[in-house]
């Protein structure tokens, strides 16, 4: 404490601020501490306060700050602090000191935990998702009979009591069962519809309001299936077809390259080898194409032999380049004989 003033500054350690302070054998209230800009009323200058000021008697009006003002002087209030139309440490000031205010604590953030790379069910999946803060999924798999009679009679069904049981004590029980009703056993197949739901009752039957469910046809009686349906039996036949053309195909090569093979020539009577000599041979088409072939090959030959002589006549500088002990090159021949007709054909 410095002067006459009332107030000291105590520093403590820890968050917690004690709302009263033992000194000197008494108590003394204890209130936070707000940083302010010091001022003093007696000189009217800013860094110190009135306890402590040096020139007390200094005379200032506290309102506009004059020096050696009037007894009666026209006064405007004048802030020491910022010059502004208002009194020094007036609430609107604009470089007035405002308290610190402390943050919230933030609540402790939930260590991130991976999500495993399969579920045991769907329930368990559900279970993992709620726990990390989304919608749970809550899906059930059958319907009571008292929903089932509502959903045909067009009647509100009766609300069920919901359990007491949390899903985080149900998941420890057994994380592997289905919250299904004891009545009605689980459906094995979704895509089947359920029996029980199905069934009409006598009262159904018999009471007005029954509304049927529309009969959806089946995947054979759509014309789509049928259409599919006949142009696979047409593709059926035409490939059977197909096949018995190949095969006759196939069978008559074998028969030509059966007859065009060389044989063991039969034992025949003499008239019937005077028969077959006086009868010209009789050629079969692929023989007589190949023979034609040949001719056209040998032809090739023969031009091809005329143009190199010309040639050769008509440069006979190609002669002088060959040594006179070296032989002469003959044009090769083609290699066509008659055995190799045979053979070929």
């Amino acid at each position: 404490m410095l002067g006459d003033s009332q107030s000291a500054v105590l520093t403590f350690f820890g968050d917690i601020l004690p709302r009263y302070v033992y000194y000197r054998g008494g108590e003394k209230e204890c209130s936070p501490f707000r940083n302010t800009v010091q001022f003093c009323r007696a000189c009217g200058e800013v860094g110190h306060r009135t306890e402590v000021c040096p020139q007390p008697d200094s005379p200032v009006c506290h309102t506009c700050g004059m020096r050696n003002p009037e007894v009666n002087h026209n006064c405007t209030p004048t802030c020491a602090i910022c010059t502004g139309n208002h009194i020094t440490g007036d609430h609107s000031c604009l470089k007035r000191l405002k308290p610190i205010r402390k943050q919230a604590a933030k609540p402790p953030k939930k260590p991130h935990k991976p999500a495993p790379r399969w579920f045991q069910s769907e329930e368990e999946e559900s279970e993992w998702e709620y726990g990390r803060g989304g919608t749970r999924k809550s899906r059930s798999r059958t319907r009571t009979p008292s929903k089932n009679r509502a959903v045909e009679t067009g009647q509100p069904g009766q609300r069920h009591p919901k359990s007491t049981s949390t899903p985080r004590a149900i998941s420890q029980v057994n994380p592997n069962a289905q919250a299904l009703p004891r009545s009605n056993p689980p459906r094995a197949c979704p895509a089947h519809s359920n029996p029980q739901a199905d069934a009409v009752s006598y009262a159904q039957a018999v009471s007005p309001t029954t509304k049927h469910k529309p009969v959806t046809p089946t995947i054979t009686e759509h014309p789509e299936y049928k259409r599919v349906v006949a142009e696979n039996r047409q593709l059926r036949t035409e490939l059977q077809e197909v096949k018995s053309r190949m095969a006759r195909l196939e069978s008559l090569l074998n028969q030509s390259s059966n007859t065009q093979s060389p044989a063991s020539t039969p034992v025949v009577s003499q008239p019937v080898a005077q028969l077959v000599e006086t009868q010209p041979p009789q050629t079969p088409p692929i023989a007589f194409l190949v023979q034609q072939i040949q001719l056209v090959f040998a032809k090739l030959g023969q031009m091809e032999r005329t143009i190199s002589d010309l040639s050769q006549a008509q440069n006979p500088r190609k002669r002088s380049c060959q040594s006179p002990g070296a032989p002469t090159r003959q044009p090769k021949e083609s290699g066509i004989t008659d055995s190799e007709n045979t053979n070929h054909g």
